[in-house]
């Protein structure tokens, strides 16, 4: 009596000459040979109809159409120092929060930064038809020094060549500390 979107189930009558058909096609649709696909959530009846010389017997059975699990987008800060905390959020509530590589730790969507690298950060919505996951990059950097600095106006950061698909120099006639480059592709 329930079938995943996109999956089948059989039904079967013990009367061989009948004719199968649903009450709403846009939710579950019924083959000739009584196979249920599941379109979109929401609930279908289906029968079975036998016609002969003595009149018309019809048997239904209500079948439920479960959705498709859909983790939604992961939104928050795509990087995180060693030792503090961003935190992530899902739009799909009741997903579960895992690390891949163990550079950080996650728990309830606050990300935790353990080790400099690159880390994914998954989050998985199960239900009755399957598991989705959406999953965020995070970059974990070492921020030696006083985290990010303000450039003042007297002062320059200078990127050349701009734009290139190589080597660049960076130059500043202010004193840098720390500069972090990453890939964002």
């Amino acid at each position: 009596d329930t079938v995943c979107m996109s999956s089948s189930v059989t039904l079967t009558d013990g009367i061989v000459s009948g004719s199968w058909s649903s009450s709403s096609s846009p939710v579950a649709t019924v083959g000739s040979t009584g196979i249920v696909t599941g379109v979109v959530a929401g609930t279908a009846t289906i029968s079975y109809t036998v016609i002969n010389g003595c009149g018309t017997a019809s048997a239904t059975q209500p079948v439920t159409v479960n959705p498709l699990p859909i983790a939604g987008t992961i939104t928050g800060s795509d990087s995180v120092c060693i030792g503090s905390s961003i935190t992530l959020a899902d739009s799909v509530p009741g997903g579960t929060w895992s690390a891949t590589l163990g550079l950080v730790s996650v728990s309830g969507g606050i990300v935790t930064g353990a080790t400099a690298g690159i880390d994914s950060v998954f989050y998985t919505v199960t239900n009755i038809c399957g598991s989705s996951g959406s999953y965020e990059l995070i970059y974990v950097d070492s921020c030696i020094g006083s985290g990010v600095k303000n450039i003042s106006q007297s002062e320059e950061l200078i990127i050349n060549p701009n734009p290139t698909q190589s080597n660049i120099t960076i130059s500043s006639n202010a004193p840098v500390l720390n500069v972090c480059i990453r890939n964002m592709l």
